[in-house]
Order: structure tokens, then sequence, then C-alpha cells
């Protein structure tokens, strides 16, 4: 699972993205929720699976169990309001580019099924940032 986090502004402009999936597997940076699995010399294996000797970190969440994630997201002067913040916790069982390295480009698709979602809108004022709402 992963967070797939964005912020738009009231021109639909993207202002800010962490999550998207490129190439098959998440971006870099991404908030995620897995085993990290590692070869002999403790770097990271997500495609060559034949290469892991070990387990680097579980970031998975435990049964009723929560995480709070923050995002920092510098947000230009000049931006229009509001903005709209969304978050989408995305599931998939292997990544894309996992099952293409396996069994071939496109032999298999794998589906991203969102397990959840959210979003609100932001007024924008000289600058600040302020919840819809708030006086």
């Amino acid at each position: 699972m992963w967070i797939d986090f964005s912020v738009t502004d009231a021109d639909g402009v993207t202002l800010y993205r962490s999550g998207a999936v490129r190439n098959g597997e998440t971006e870099p940076g991404t908030q995620d929720y897995r085993v990290h699995l590692g070869d002999k010399e403790g770097n990271e294996v997500a495609t060559e699976v034949w290469k892991v000797t070990r387990v680097l970190a579980d970031t998975r969440i435990s049964p009723e169990g929560m995480d709070v994630r923050h995002f920092n997201v510098p947000i230009p002067a000049s931006t229009r309001g509001p903005l709209t913040l969304t978050a989408n916790l995305n599931y998939w069982p292997f990544s894309q580019a996992l099952a293409d390295e396996l069994l071939g480009a496109g032999k298999l698709p794998v589906e991203i099924v969102t397990m959840a979602s959210a979003q609100t809108k932001l007024v924008v004022r000289q600058a600040s940032v302020i919840p819809s709402g708030v006086k």
C-alpha cells in the first residue's frame, strides 16, 4: 500500500505530488507500507527477487493499527486558491515492474486498488494557507 498525495491550485495545476506510479513502480520518496527487501550488500531489491537475502525494513501497518504521515508542501506566493489536497491509499499485490520482469512486459496487468480516499480544499490568502471555513 502507498499514499498518493497531491496538491492542485484553482486552475488544476499540480503543485505537489508524491506517490505517482512511474515506469511500473511508485516514485522515489513515496510514503509506503510494505516489506523492503535487500540483497547481500544491503541494497534494496525491487524487481530482481532472486537477489533477496534479507528484510531491510517492514513498514506495513498491523491490523487495527494506524500511521500518521506529514507532507511539507512549498506553496508559491503567486498561487491562486483554493488548493485541493487529495490523498489516496492505494494497494497492489506487487508492482507492474515486477510482473513485467518475471513474466514479460504487458503479460499481466497489475490492478491498482484505491482502498481509501480523502479530499479537502484550502483557501489561499496572501501567501498563507487557511483551512476552508476558518476565519
